[in-house]
C-alpha cells in the first residue's frame, strides 16, 4: 500500500501508528487481524491493540482465540465489546466456553470499559464467567445488554456478595431479571467513585422491595423497575444532578438529604395499564425534596389529586403529560409557583375522553396575572384528542380558551407550536376537520400578546407557520 497506482503517496499508510490504531479498533476483532494483509507495516499493528470488539463467534475455536490474545502485547484492555446476536447463540459447551474464556481474559487484562450484549440465557450457562466481572477492580464502565439473568443462586450468594468490589467503576448501565434487592443496594455499595447508575430491574412480582441507593460521588441516576409492588427506595446521594424514575404506582421515593445539587427530574409512576393517583398522592414529598430542579418531566402528577402545590422557584422548562380531569385552574396555580419558568410543553395526546362542562381555561382566584409573564415557549400537542372526541364543539371551545389564555398572559413569548395532527383524521370527516383547525388556526393568529413571537400550527389538513412581523401562511394538506 506504499504507492497507488497513479505513483500517489498513499495518505493511509502514512498516518502515524497511534491514529490506524484508533481507526482500525473500530473494526471487529476478525476484520482487525485481516489488516495484517494490507502491507509488511500493518502485518503486526493490529498486535498492539488495546480496544476490542467482537461482534459474533466467527473469531474460531478456543485454540484460535487463545493464540490471538498471546498476540496482543498490550499489558491492559482499554474498551471490550461483545455483541452476540440471538441468532449465534446456542447453548452448547463450544459456544459457553468460547464466551466464558474470552471473558475472563478480557478481565485479567484489566479491562476498563466493558460492553457486553448477548441474549440473557446465556447469564444462566456460564455464570463463572459473569461473576468475575464483578470482581474485576480496573473497571471503569459496564454497559450491560440486553438481560442479565440471576436465576443461579450461585451469583446472588453471600459468598460472591462478598466478593465484588468495583473500587474504580464510574458508570454502570445495567439490566437485570429476578434479582435480589439486597444484592443492588451491595452492589451500589461496592462502586464508591460512582457517578452513572442506570438500572432496569425486573423483580419478582411477589417480592417486598426495599433499595437503598447509597453513592457519594453519583451524578446521574436513572431507575425503571418493574413487576414488584409496595415497594421503597432510599436515595442517599448528595451530588445528584439527574434522576429519572419509571415505577409502579405505588412505590416511594424518598432522599436522606434534599438533592441540592440537582438540575433534573423526570418522574413516572405507572401500573400495567394506566397510571394512577396513588403513585403521586403516596410520593408528594418527593415534589418537596426536588424542588430545586431547573427541568421537570412528570407524565404522572395529577393536579386534581393534590390539594398543596410545591413551588419551584429554579424551574426553568417543563413538560407534563395532561391526563383525563385534570383541573385547569389547578395546573394555572402551579404554573404561579415556577417564577423564572420560560419553556412549558403540554402533551394532551393520551387524555382520550370528553372535556369536563366545568373546565374553564381562566385566571384562578389568588393567582397572579403575571403567572406566564416570562415564559418564552410554549408547545402543545393535542395529536389524536381532536379528531377523535365526539363533542367536537367542546373540545374546540376548551382549547381555544387554552390557546386565548396562553398567548393573551405569556407576553414574553417568542415560540408557540399547537400540534393536531397525529395521523388520524376527524370522525366526522374532512369538513368538520378542515373547519375546526381553521379556526383555531384564526384565534392563534389573532390572540398573541407578544409582538415577537413565531407561531406554528400543525394540523391533518392545514398547516401555518408565521414569524414576527410577518403576514400569514397556510399550507392545505391534500
Amino acid at each position: 500500500m506504499a504507492n497507488t497506482r497513479e505513483g500517489r503517496k498513499d495518505r493511509l499508510s502514512s498516518l502515524p501508528d497511534a491514529l490506524l490504531l484508533e481507526i482500525i479498533s473500530l473494526l471487529p476483532l476478525k476484520s482487525a487481524i485481516k489488516t495484517g494483509a494490507l502491507s509488511r507495516r500493518w502485518r503486526h499493528l493490529w498486535t498492539h491493540l488495546n480496544s476490542i470488539c467482537v461482534d459474533n463467534l466467527s473469531i474460531g475455536s478456543l485454540t484460535t482465540f487463545d493464540e490471538i490474545m498471546d498476540k496482543l502485547d498490550s499489558p491492559f484492555i482499554h474498551t471490550f465489546t461483545l455483541q452476540l446476536p440471538e441468532d449465534d447463540y446456542d447453548s452448547s459447551n463450544i459456544t459457553v466456553l468460547l464466551i466464558d474464556r474470552c471473558i475472563r481474559q478480557i478481565c485479567e487484562r484489566k479491562v476498563r470499559h466493558l460492553n457486553l450484549a448477548f441474549p440473557k440465557r446465556f447469564s444462566r450457562d456460564a455464570y463463572q464467567a459473569l461473576a468475575c466481572i464483578f470482581e474485576t477492580t480496573s473497571l471503569v464502565l459496564i454497559k450491560w445488554r440486553p438481560e442479565f439473568c440471576t436465576e443461579n443462586q450461585k451469583l446472588t450468594g453471600s459468598a460472591f456478595s462478598s466478593s465484588i468490589a468495583l473500587p474504580r467503576l464510574k458508570k454502570l448501565d445495567i439490566y437485570i431479571v429476578d434479582w435480589q434487592c439486597g444484592w443492588l443496594s451491595r452492589l451500589i455499595e461496592v462502586c464508591p467513585l460512582l457517578e452513572d447508575l442506570s438500572l432496569m430491574v425486573r423483580f419478582n412480582p411477589y417480592d417486598t422491595v426495599f433499595v437503598h441507593c447509597s453513592s457519594p460521588n453519583l451524578k446521574r441516576l436513572s431507575m425503571s423497575f418493574f413487576n414488584a409492588y409496595s415497594n421503597k427506595v432510599v436515595i442517599d446521594a448528595p451530588k445528584l444532578e439527574y434522576f429519572f424514575a419509571r415505577v409502579p404506582k405505588s412505590w416511594t421515593f424518598s432522599f436522606c438529604d434534599k438533592p441540592v445539587s440537582l438540575q433534573e427530574a423526570n418522574i413516572e409512576f405507572q401500573d400495567v395499564r394506566v397510571i394512577s393517583n396513588e403513585g403521586v398522592i403516596l410520593n408528594s414529598k418527593l415534589y418537596e425534596e426536588i424542588s430545586n430542579v431547573k427541568i421537570l418531566t412528570d407524565i404522572s402528577l395529577r393536579f386534581n389529586v393534590l390539594d398543596t402545590f410545591t413551588a419551584f422557584p429554579n424551574l426553568r422548562r417543563l413538560t407534563l403529560k395532561m391526563k383525563p380531569y385534570d383541573n385547569c385552574n389547578s395546573l394555572l396555580q402551579f404554573l404561579a409557583l415556577c417564577p423564572v419558568l420560560d419553556a412549558l410543553f403540554l402533551d394532551f395526546r393520551y387524555m382520550m375522553s370528553t372535556i369536563n362542562d366545568n373546565e374553564r381555561w381562566v385566571l384562578p382566584d389568588g393567582a397572579s396575572g403575571t403567572t406566564l409573564r416570562r415564559v418564552k415557549r410554549i408547545e402543545i400537542d393535542t395529536s389524536n384528542i381532536l379528531s377523535s372526541l365526539k363533542h367536537h364543539y367542546k373540545t374546540y371551545q376548551y382549547f381555544s380558551e387554552l390557546v386565548e389564555y396562553m398567548l393573551g398572559n405569556a407576553l414574553s413569548l417568542e415560540h408557540f407550536h399547537f400540534t393536531v395532527n397525529g395521523g388520524k383524521k376527524w370522525r366526522k370527516g374532512k369538513e368538520a376537520g378542515g373547519k375546526m383547525e381553521n379556526m383555531l388556526c384564526d384565534l392563534i393568529y389573532k390572540c398573541r400578546a407578544s409582538s415577537k413571537c413565531k407561531v406554528l400550527f400543525t394540523g391533518h389538513y392545514i398547516a401555518m407557520s408565521r414569524k414576527a412581523g410577518a403576514s400569514r401562511a397556510f399550507r392545505r394538506h391534500g
